[in-house]
């Protein structure tokens, strides 16, 4: 991307200097070279806005939250990974690379692999190879564990009188199991909604529109946790703010959409963040540092 952006910035350097000194009129001047400095500026400003808000500020006057779970809530890639590499061995399909975009869900990653490898030899559909890797997954996934500071969270939201509401990709027979295992019911989510339980799944906003009504509060009072941009474009899409949970490594920020915050690894330190600003919580560091540099005055 920073070779973009010089190649795109010696561009504007040529465009001036066609219009300033070579005296050929402005409508010579190549359109990408226009184009280029502009897009450099909005993604510019795009990033520092994404960067100068703070957590206190996004949830201020919320009401709800909405999480994502697959790579939100739980890392479950690696095991879905292992369950679509262990039915492609049966099917004497073992050579094939995972080459989907994450945020897929199972049968659209199943569909796009026989899409792209028609030499795969076999008669099962994508519909019944989803359902032998969806079993292979719950059978390699069998102790779930939430991402660091995930509890905490809950618990401090649910304190706070927020409404918590799920909406996965995943179909309900899968999540209902993981959630069971992760010790996630109906005392911690107010409102579940899966990928079968809609017509279009993510990134269809669909999905989030219907955990709202359920939830029964507005886009402008909710805040989401997702993690791909599959799943932003769907919250997004029903006008929700949303947070990033980002691996660091699978997706870059700057293909996320606009209303996305933050591209954290996990949920450590949020409360904190929710309940006092950054100015407030250095104010206190510092009294308590006077404090105790008074203390131990004689």
């Amino acid at each position: 991307m920073i070779f973009l952006y010089i190649y795109l910035g010696i561009g504007f350097i040529y465009a001036l200097y066609i219009w300033l000194f070579a005296g050929d009129p402005w409508t010579a001047i190549p359109i990408n070279t226009i184009g280029g400095p502009i897009n450099i500026i909005y993604q510019t400003v795009r990033a520092f806005l994404r960067r100068k808000i703070e957590m206190y500020d996004l949830f201020k006057g919320k009401r709800a939250v909405i999480f994502d779970l697959d790579g939100t809530i739980i890392d479950s890639q690696p095991f879905q990974n292992q369950a679509i590499d262990a039915v492609l061995e049966e099917i004497g399909a073992g050579w094939v690379s995972r080459d989907y975009d994450h945020g897929l869900n199972n049968l659209e990653r199943w569909t796009h692999l026989l899409h792209t490898n028609p030499s795969i030899n076999t008669k099962l559909s994508p519909e019944e190879l989803e359902n032998r890797s969806k079993s292979k997954y719950l059978e390699l996934h069998a102790e779930v564990e939430a991402l660091d500071g995930f509890w905490t969270l809950a618990r401090y939201l649910k304190e706070k009188g927020f409404k918590l509401g799920l909406a996965t990709n995943t179909d309900r027979d899968v999540t209902d199991v993981v959630l069971k295992r992760l010790g996630a019911d109906q005392n911690v989510f107010d409102a579940i909604v899966a990928g079968d339980e809609v017509k279009k799944r993510k990134p269809s906003p669909e999905i989030y529109k219907k955990t709202l009504k359920l939830l029964g509060v507005r886009a402008k009072d909710t805040i989401v946790f997702e993690d791909t941009i599959v799943g932003s474009k769907a919250s997004t899409g029903a006008g929700l703010a949303t947070v990033i949970i980002w691996d660091g490594v699978d997706e870059d920020t700057e293909n996320f959409p606009k209303n996305t915050y933050f591209f954290l690894p996990d949920f450590e330190g949020m409360p904190e963040a929710i309940e006092k600003s950054m100015k407030q919580q250095l104010e206190e560091v510092a009294k308590e540092l006077e404090a105790k540099g008074t203390g131990a005055t004689p």
